[in-house]
């Protein structure tokens, strides 16, 4: 069954020929499943991987289906779909009022995050499914992301002085990214259009989709938005408050500023 590796293949061919059920390629890239070591031996074999190399590859397939669970089994399926429209984009915009997104957060603060949610024993999984997100920001075409997040987010401690320094840190780090875009709104802004409401704005291909979708989540659910007049009317918010907020600059300043805060 051994094969060179032909551009021309589509997900289908490699199933069939290596006897794998039908859009299973597709939840394994997406991680919904994990890969078996006898299907991934199948699919290293049909194209054309030298032998030595498979059987590291497969180590490697068996240590991660004994590290991680099915995502499935670790996040509410309300939240799964979001997690393939995060894959899936090209853009995400996010106001986020009251924590730091979750695509910026350290594990330690992520993981004080959930702890005082509602994960219970599981806690390490969501923190890992947390932390494996966040590689939607690298690789040769990562998603572009706009994070425009309130001062009160900056000052709310989450967890200990240490947590915050480092979470501080690491986001003046991430505003150096070519694909992250970081700003916030001062607390002397006062009352604004969205003050209750923290929401993504996901895009895609922008000519075959030019509104994209917005998610927005609740303790026990999510809502996902499409229709034209909803999307717009957040658009016009989102807008509105990343003009309200401070240059990229400027909060790296403060985001600076406030860790000094938390050195004292």
């Amino acid at each position: 069954m051994r094969k060179e590796a032909d551009k021309s293949l589509t997900l289908e061919t490699v199933e069939e020929a290596c006897e794998l059920g039908k859009t299973s390629l597709q939840r394994y890239q997406s991680g919904r499943s994990a890969m078996k070591t006898g299907e991934a031996r199948r699919v290293f074999e049909y194209y054309g991987v030298d032998p030595e190399q498979i059987e590291m590859l497969l180590e490697h397939v068996e240590r991660s289906r004994k590290r991680t669970r099915p995502i499935n089994e670790i996040v509410p399926a309300w939240f799964q779909t979001f997690l393939l429209l995060e894959r899936e984009a090209e853009e995400i915009a996010e106001l986020a009022l009251t924590m730091i997104p979750g695509l910026l957060q350290t594990e330690d603060y992520a993981r004080t995050v959930l702890e005082k949610g509602l994960v219970g024993s599981i806690v390490d999984d969501y923190v890992e499914s947390r932390m494996e997100r966040k590689k939607v920001l690298e690789g040769p075409n990562p998603l572009r992301f706009w994070a425009v997040i309130h001062e009160g987010a900056l000052w709310r401690m989450v967890g200990n002085k240490d947590t915050m320094r480092a979470q501080l840190f690491h986001l003046v780090e991430m505003a150096q990214r070519p694909n992250v875009t970081i700003v916030v709104i001062p607390n002397r802004l006062g009352a604004h259009v969205s003050m209750d409401t923290s929401f993504h704005w996901i895009r895609f291909d922008t000519l075959l989709d030019p509104l994209g979708i917005i998610y927005t989540e609740s303790l026990t659910g999510a809502r996902y938005l499409d229709d034209p007049d909803e999307v717009t009317q957040h658009e016009r918010a989102f807008r509105h408050l990343t003009n309200a907020a401070l240059s990229e600059i400027d909060s790296v300043r403060l985001i600076k500023d406030v860790n000094r805060n938390y050195c004292e």
